[in-house]
């Protein structure tokens, strides 16, 4: 056996804790940022103005969808590592000795697994893509609030 086992086993997992962390993360700041916007407008009246917050709050939304995607593919794509660990050591409820069978078995897990790979790995640059362009969203919002604020403008902001 291998000695390197147990520190890549153990690498694994800790990229793995890493990897989950910054999802939640970036999850629990896209929702976040989604009260703080319900929160500052709680008793606004509809303006034009508050169109770049509407856009951010969507964005935002939107991101906070790709983060739960990915998620739900994360969690598919370890059951089917699972399934493929299974084929190959002939304990999967379905699968005959035949080595063809096993064979056509793991090539259509790994098939499924570089398939979803790539629909996880767009997911994430989405996530991220739309959570950046709601915070600029909400930036210009901001900044436009200060500059109908300055003009002697009401606007939605205490």
């Amino acid at each position: 056996m291998d000695p390197n086992t147990d520190l890549r086993l153990e690498l694994s997992k800790q990229s793995r804790e890493s990897h989950d962390k910054y999802d939640y993360w970036l999850l629990a700041v896209a929702a976040s940022a989604i009260a703080l916007a319900v929160h500052d407008t709680e008793n606004a009246t509809l303006q034009w103005s508050q169109m770049p917050l509407g856009c951010a709050v969507i964005l935002w939304g939107i991101s906070f969808f790709f983060g739960c995607r990915k998620q739900i593919g994360t969690q598919l794509a370890l059951g089917a590592h699972d399934t493929k660990l299974q084929i190959q050591s002939g304990i999967f409820p379905a699968t005959s000795t035949d080595a063809n069978n096993i064979r056509f078995g793991v090539q259509t897990v790994t098939t499924w697994l570089n398939e979803n790979e790539d629909r996880l790995r767009r997911a994430k640059r989405a996530q991220f893509g739309t959570l950046i362009a709601g915070c600029i969203c909400f930036l210009g919002w901001h900044v436009l609030t200060m500059a109908l604020r300055s003009k002697g403008i009401p606007t939605t902001q205490p």
